[in-house]
C-alpha cells in the first residue's frame, strides 16, 4: 500500500502537458596539428614589393615565399608539415586598402585555406594627405565584412592578423637621409606622414601626429573584431611596437621592407601567432537550468594553454559565446571550444529538454556521465537510440516518453537493490528519491 501511495502521489504531482527533447548528435571531429595550406591576405608588404628588387618580388614574402633568406611562414611549416607543400596562395594585391580585404578573403575561401593570414591597413595610412586617409568606422566594417567572410566560408580554419607598423617610425629613421626625402617626394609615397620630412612646423608636427594616432586606431580595430572570432588570433600590437631599423628598408624606394625586413616580419608573426606544438584541444561542458519554455544553458572550457573561446549556433552560422543562452524547448545548439593556438575540440550538440542537466552530463539528458556508468545506460545517447538498448536513465521500457508505466516499473523494486533503477546512483535500494527523480521529465518525449 505505501509504495501504491507514492506512486499515486508523484504520478499526479509531476504531470506536464508539453512533450520536449533532448539530443547528442554525431560530433564532427577535433581539429588540431598543422595546417595543409596558408593562404596570404594584404597589401605590397605581403607581395613583397621592392624588397630587393623593383616590383613584386613574391618569393620574398614574409608568409608564402620561399627565400631561405627569409625563412617564411611557409617554410617553417614546410620543414615540420610536408603536407602543405605546394599549397600556398598569395592572395595580397600591391596598393590594398582594407576595402579590397574582402575579395582577398572570398579568394581565400575558395583556395579552402586552413591558415590565413591578414596583413592589411598601411595603405589606409599612408594616403595623399592626412585628409585622405581611411575613416576608422569606415576601416572597422571593412574588416568586420571581410572577417565575417572567411569565419563563415571557412569555419574550421586560423586567422592571423598583424598590426600595422609603426608608420611615424618609418619617418623618424629616414628622415634625415637625402635619398630617401627625394624618393618619398618624387614618387609621392605616403605624403600623409613623409611630407615635409624635415619640417618642424606646428602643423607638421601636428599632422604626424594624427597620422600616427589614425595608425593606432586601426590597430585598435583589428584587436577588438579579432576578438569576437574564437579562431582569429592578433599579434597583440608586437608589428606597430617593433622598432625597426634602415636595415629593414628596401633601398629601393625607402618605404617596403628590404628581404631582411620581410624576414623580420614572419619572425614576428611566427612568434605571436599560433603554437603549432600544441596539439591538444581544450575541454568544454555545459549545464543547464530549466526555465519557462526551455532551458538557460551554461558553457565553459579549460585548456592546456589557454581558451580562446567558444562558438556556437542553432542553425545558422557559428556564434561567439558571451553569456548563458536561454532557448527554447526542441532547440538544437551545438557547440565547441578553441584555444589560443586554433585547436578545436569536437563539437557537442544537444536539443533542449524541458528540464535542468548537471555540469558533467555529456548527453545533456539529466544525468552525469559518472552516473550513468553506475546506472548501466549510456551516456552518449541522449534518450534512446532506436536499438532497444538502455540509452534515457527514467526511461525504463525505451518507448522515448516517460509516463506512469515508467513510474511503476519502480513497484517491483522499491526497497530492493536494482543499478538500472537507482537512478540518483546512490548505490543503495530503490527509494522515494529515485521516484522523485522521474519529477523534471514527466510527460516528456525525447528523440536521438
Amino acid at each position: 500500500m505505501r509504495v501504491r501511495v507514492i506512486v499515486a502521489i508523484v504520478a499526479l504531482a509531476v504531470l506536464a502537458g508539453a512533450s520536449a527533447t533532448t539530443h547528442r548528435a554525431g560530433a564532427s571531429p577535433e581539429i588540431t596539428g598543422y595546417p595543409d595550406s596558408i593562404a596570404g591576405l594584404g597589401d605590397s608588404i605581403t607581395r613583397a614589393v621592392n624588397s630587393d628588387a623593383f616590383g613584386d618580388r613574391p618569393e620574398n614574402s614574409w608568409v608564402t615565399g620561399t627565400n631561405a633568406s627569409v625563412d617564411t611562414i611557409y617554410s617553417r611549416l614546410l620543414a615540420v608539415h610536408p603536407a602543405i607543400s605546394g599549397n600556398r596562395f598569395n592572395e595580397a594585391v600591391s596598393g590594398a586598402r582594407m576595402t579590397d580585404l574582402n575579395g582577398q578573403a572570398q579568394d581565400a575561401v575558395a583556395a579552402g585555406a586552413e591558415l590565413v593570414t591578414v596583413f592589411m591597413g598601411a595603405n589606409d595610412v599612408c594616403t595623399s594627405s592626412e585628409a585622405s586617409m581611411t575613416s576608422v568606422a569606415t576601416f572597422q566594417a571593412q574588416f568586420e565584412t571581410a572577417i565575417a567572410t572567411l569565419a563563415s566560408g571557412l569555419p574550421d580554419a586560423r586567422i592571423a592578423v598583424l598590426s600595422i607598423p609603426d608608420i611615424h617610425n618609418l619617418w623618424a629613421i629616414h628622415k634625415d637621409n637625402a635619398t630617401a626625402r627625394f624618393i618619398w617626394a618624387f614618387a609621392s609615397i605616403c605624403q600623409s606622414m613623409l611630407a615635409d620630412p624635415l619640417s618642424t612646423d606646428p602643423a607638421d608636427v601636428q599632422r604626424r601626429a594624427n597620422v600616427r594616432q589614425r595608425n593606432i586606431d586601426f590597430n585598435d580595430v583589428l584587436n577588438s573584431v579579432c576578438a569576437e572570432y574564437v579562431h582569429c588570433k592578433f599579434d597583440g600590437y608586437i608589428g606597430f611596437n617593433t622598432v625597426f631599423t634602415p636595415a629593414h628598408v628596401s633601398t629601393i624606394d625607402y618605404f617596403h621592407p628590404s628581404v631582411a625586413g620581410q624576414a623580420l616580419i614572419a619572425q614576428l608573426a611566427w612568434d605571436t601567432a599560433f603554437d603549432w606544438t600544441d596539439a591538444t584541444p581544450p575541454v568544454s561542458d555545459s549545464t543547464g537550468g530549466e526555465i519557462a519554455g526551455g532551458a538557460s544553458v551554461t558553457l565553459s572550457a579549460i585548456d592546456n594553454d589557454a581558451v580562446s573561446g567558444i562558438e556556437y549556433h542553432t542553425g545558422g552560422a557559428w556564434a561567439k559565446y558571451d553569456a548563458p543562452l536561454s532557448l527554447a524547448t526542441g532547440t538544437v545548439v551545438t557547440w565547441r571550444a578553441v584555444d589560443v593556438n586554433g585547436n578545436s575540440e569536437a563539437t557537442h550538440t544537444c536539443r533542449i529538454g524541458g528540464w535542468s542537466w548537471p555540469s558533467g552530463d555529456a548527453d545533456c539528458d539529466g544525468f552525469t556521465s559518472a552516473d550513468e556508468g553506475s546506472i548501466g545506460t549510456d551516456s552518449s545517447v541522449a534518450c534512446d537510440d532506436g536499438l532497444g538498448l538502455p540509452d534515457w536513465p527514467p526511461d525504463f521500457d525505451n518507448n522515448r516518453t516517460i509516463n506512469i508505466v515508467d513510474v511503476l516499473a519502480l513497484k517491483p523494486v522499491f526497497g530492493l537493490p536494482s543499478s538500472r533503477h537507482d537512478l540518483d546512483a546512490s548505490g543503495g535500494p530503490v527509494n522515494i528519491v529515485d521516484v522523485l527523480a522521474l519529477k523534471p521529465v514527466f510527460g516528456q518525449s525525447c528523440t536521438s
